[in-house]
């Protein structure tokens, strides 16, 4: 967000924003986001978070991230994920995230085209400046469409997305969350991410390291 306003972006009314209406709707709620670096997740790289929770308010887990590159792609949990079982004892888990779980938000057009692109980083300066926003679709959320193949124009003709066609790999891991109880601390947890960031940042970089 600093970033954007220094780019002259306009972003919006606080009261609209996922993270407050989170907090609205979960006062009692902890919610983070989840960095590999400032610009997201480079190829094959990890972060981790480390929640304290209290087991009776805090039961279930939900995270959410943008899909690079795309111009409204994202994942989410379809439901929340259960820390504890019926019985109150902590369930260890991990989350697979593959090509067919990529969601459209229906939000923006997909055009493909770079300059009405949110972030595209290529090359990786054109982030600074590239907080645009494409034709507003006004349609609802379905699964991800097929991107434009490669000569056609698209993303995919991008030299760092040369990789990064994820619609094409339905069944390919993007991204996987392991939730693991910290040893030293009974209530503490664990949030480990490979290429996942729980809000806006590069999901599908790590494509980019396919051969």
């Amino acid at each position: 967000m600093d970033l954007a306003r220094r780019f002259g972006a306009e972003l919006p009314d606080p009261q609209d924003t996922i993270a407050t209406l989170f907090a609205t709707s979960e006062p009692d709620g902890i919610q983070d986001i989840a960095f590999a670096n400032n610009f997201g997740f480079p190829p094959n790289s990890e972060s981790s978070l480390f929640v304290d929770v209290n087991p009776t308010t805090h039961t279930a887990l939900s995270y959410a991230s943008m899909a690079v590159p795309t111009h409204d792609g994202f994942v989410a949990d379809v439901d929340p994920i259960r820390l504890f079982s019926p019985e109150g004892t902590f369930v260890p888990q991990q989350i697979e995230i593959r090509g067919a779980d990529v969601f459209d938000a229906g939000t923006e057009v997909n055009v493909e085209d770079p300059s009405t692109t949110p972030i595209v980083f290529d090359p990786p300066e054109r982030f600074f400046g590239a907080v645009r926003q494409g034709t507003p679709e006004g349609g609802v959320i379905k699964p991800h469409p097929l991107l434009k193949e490669p000569g056609q124009g698209g993303f995919l003709d991008l030299p760092s997305y040369v990789n990064g066609d994820f619609t094409r790999t339905p069944n390919e891991t993007l991204a996987r969350i392991t939730i693991q109880q910290v040893p030293e601390a009974s209530s503490i947890f664990g949030i480990f991410g490979i290429g996942l960031m729980l809000g806006f940042g590069g999901l599908i970089d790590r494509l980019r390291s396919r051969k």
